[in-house]
């Protein structure tokens, strides 16, 4: 008859998991605190004002916020678009019909502007600059 081994106690992977536990927990406190140091010198460099700090950070992911846009619409298929008007016509807000028909499609595509200005940025300015 074979003998049954006895179980092990669990008391050596408990403490290996309480070992690796502080030392992940160490690693993050660590990453953090380099990222809290780092976020502190961009508000530093922006002039002491954290808006301006933001603004820089929005700017540095801006590439990959547009590449976002992108992928959200390149494959949206436009033909063509035709616009019949005389030029005389004008909406409730003043504009002509093209103006409206224009304004209303640029609504229909991912925001970018609206996220330039919430970041304080206008998209028009940024862009006549590069």
């Amino acid at each position: 008859m074979q003998e049954i081994p006895k179980p092990k106690p669990a008391y050596p992977i408990i403490k290996i998991s309480v070992i690796a536990t502080k030392y992940c927990t160490d690693i993050l406190s660590e990453i953090l605190t380099k990222k809290a140091q780092g976020y502190k010198e961009v508000v530093a460099a922006a002039g002491d004002d954290p808006n301006k700090a933001f603004q820089l950070l929005l700017i540095e992911k801006l590439p990959e916020l547009v590449k976002t846009q992108v992928e959200a619409v390149k494959n949206i298929k436009i033909d063509k678009i035709t616009v019949w008007d005389s030029g005389n016509s004008q909406g409730e807000n003043g504009n002509s019909s093209i103006a409206n028909f224009v304004s209303g499609m640029m609504k229909t595509l991912p925001p970018l502007n609206d996220l330039f200005n919430m970041a304080g940025l206008n998209l028009f300015t940024y862009l006549k600059r590069t």
